[in-house]
């Protein structure tokens, strides 16, 4: 019985409580409309800049094709090609930065003079690689060597992904501004015969030919990854820059000798 009045003593201090503060907001004095439009007009500026939203950029979304703010909706129709938007490139110098796979974030110089690409980093030892495009093989040139490798150099990448038997799927996503420059972004789905098809975003430079400054993975389920072209330049490039030397060991030469896998020397031939 004691708890019971308790709860209803108690009950009845709050909605008193509540009630006068009702009363004292209703009661108090209210400024006029000339005493408080000069406060108005002087925050009136602060306001509107504290209330406005941040434009959307694509750099607080998702990557994926979905998550495209409404803002910056598809500006046209998907359109479905046999050429490589890359190709059309076929003359340049850059530096890249950021690659596919892991490892690959250091800045390159890139240049690329037809179906050839030169990649070299910022060693002091001298060193590049060498990536034909058509035929999907590389060279590493150093000072004290040069071996030839049955698959492209990987900073090198996109720009070997063109095979016969692809189509290309662009749709205009938007446009923003990169590093200064005002871009156009454009979804591009590679679809492959025999192989999963691939998503990449390009950020395509006005003041460039729409060169794609930016590249990255549009795909959920994999690794976000980003690449970066700066100091773009479109022009052809010197050819001395794309010479092999004449002696070149292969890596197919290279063979895995396991335990026990020596070649065992020949019986000597039984006396007649």
């Amino acid at each position: 019985m004691r708890k019971l009045i308790a709860a209803l003593l108690l009950a009845g201090c709050a909605a008193l409580q509540a009630w006068a503060n009702t009363q004292e907001t209703q009661t108090a004095p209210q400024p006029t409309p000339a005493e408080q439009k000069p406060a108005d007009q002087k925050t009136g500026d602060q306001k509107s800049s504290e209330q406005a939203p941040p434009a959307p950029t694509y750099a607080d979304q998702n990557t994926s094709k979905s998550a495209v703010p409404a803002s910056r909706a598809a500006t046209g129709p998907a359109v479905e090609t046999t050429e490589f938007p890359l190709d059309k490139f076929q003359n340049f110098s850059a530096i890249a930065h950021g690659g596919p796979v892991p490892g690959t974030e250091a800045d390159v110089h890139f240049y690329r003079a037809g179906d050839l690409v030169r990649t070299e980093g910022q060693v002091r030892l001298p060193s590049y690689y060498l990536t034909e495009l058509t035929k999907l093989h590389s060279t590493s040139v150093n000072a004290h060597s040069c071996l030839q490798m049955g698959a492209p150099n990987v900073r090198s990448f996109p720009f070997f992904l063109p095979a016969p038997g692809n189509k290309y799927e662009i749709t205009p996503v938007g446009e923003d501004t990169v590093d200064g420059h005002h871009v156009h972004v454009q979804d591009l789905i590679i679809h492959r015969s025999k192989l999963d098809d691939l998503s990449y975003r390009l950020y395509e430079a006005d003041d460039l030919q729409g060169f794609p400054i930016k590249i990255e993975n549009v795909k959920k389920q994999a690794w976000h990854w980003t690449i970066h072209y700066r100091n773009v330049r479109l022009e052809p490039q010197d050819r001395s820059l794309f010479i092999v030397p004449e002696k070149c060991e292969s890596d197919a030469d290279f063979k895995k000798v396991g335990p026990g896998g020596a070649a065992k020397p020949k019986a000597p031939a039984p006396k007649q």
